[in-house]
């Protein structure tokens, strides 16, 4: 009884064994309704980006944004930028020293400033970031502020050239001397998404004149500032477009700017602006985008 059973279990394993191996020899077809020059990998319905060569390259377009995720971007666009005038800068209070004497201030560190506080005790803190120069006459538009912090008052000094302690409660990037300190105050402008008035403007045509980036190319998302303003109609929710010298292939393979041709590149969308100038972002863009670039108004019709 013993030695049957002992046969009986080698021969069930031997089965078992054998229908394993059975399985793994077999192949498995594989359906594709695209060509079979095309891995079935890059095939699949859910790859976004199909390689086809190191200079061949075919992508889905990316989604479009929705109305909750465009106002929360330009919200935070308008809490960071700003225009600055020479008043601003030359009045405002300003970081003078850093606590224990370091380079650089963070949250909940002390910085030491010079200037008039007009019993005002809670400050934002604003970077003299960069100049707005009229790309056609060198005409200065304004200057753009940067939002870097906040601060409030621990210790008032007993003149105005005397050092006013702060301490920082918020920072979005290292605080430095020089830095400006400007009465904290709610935003009260209207939303420039949903403003029916906002878009509907005159008809204007005007440059670029500063990329908000470092670098001499701007690019969709970036911001940018332009040469017009409330006085030539732009108000904040405009649309522009961005124009360049149609471009043509030349035989020689070589890429000629037409003269006379001009095509939309890119199209901007004004969120905050001055008697002089305007911030936009790029919504779109299909080429790259620099100082000089002409830009026109899109005008909506009134209802």
């Amino acid at each position: 009884m013993k030695k049957f059973s002992t046969a009986v279990f080698f021969f069930l394993m031997s089965s078992a064994l054998g229908a394993n191996l059975s399985t793994m020899n077999k192949t498995v077809p594989v359906t594709s309704s695209t060509p079979s020059s095309v891995p079935a990998v890059l095939a699949s319905p859910a790859t976004t980006t199909l390689k086809l060569s190191p200079r061949a390259r075919i992508e889905t377009q990316a989604p479009v944004a929705s109305p909750t995720f465009i106002t929360q971007s330009f919200s935070s666009l308008r809490s960071q930028l700003l225009f600055l005038n020479a008043i601003d800068v030359i009045l405002a209070p300003s970081i003078s020293t850093i606590q224990a004497g370091q380079i650089l201030g963070g949250v909940h560190q002390s910085v030491f400033a010079v200037g008039t506080l007009h019993q005002q005790t809670s400050f934002d803190v604003v970077r003299n970031w960069q100049k707005i120069i009229d790309p056609t006459n060198g005409q200065l538009l304004g200057i753009a502020g940067k939002r870097i912090g906040k601060v409030e008052l621990v210790l008032a000094a007993d003149s105005n050239n005397a050092l006013h302690e702060f301490i920082v409660t918020q920072a979005w990037s290292e605080l430095s001397a020089g830095d400006l300190l400007l009465p904290a105050a709610k935003d009260e402008r209207s939303n420039p998404v949903f403003d029916k008035q906002a878009t509907q403007v005159q008809a204007a045509s005007g440059r670029i004149t500063t990329l908000m980036r470092e670098g001499i190319w701007a690019g969709t998302l970036d911001v940018v500032a332009i040469n017009l303003g409330t006085q030539q109609g732009i108000q904040a929710g405009a649309t522009l477009s961005v124009l360049k010298q149609a471009k043509m292939n030349h035989p020689s393979a070589l890429t000629i700017p037409s003269q006379s041709v001009m095509q939309t590149i890119a199209t901007l969308f004004v969120f905050d602006v001055n008697e002089l100038a305007a911030f936009a972002v790029v919504m779109q863009a299909s080429d790259v985008i620099s100082v000089g670039d002409s830009v026109v108004s899109i005008r909506t019709p009134s209802k």
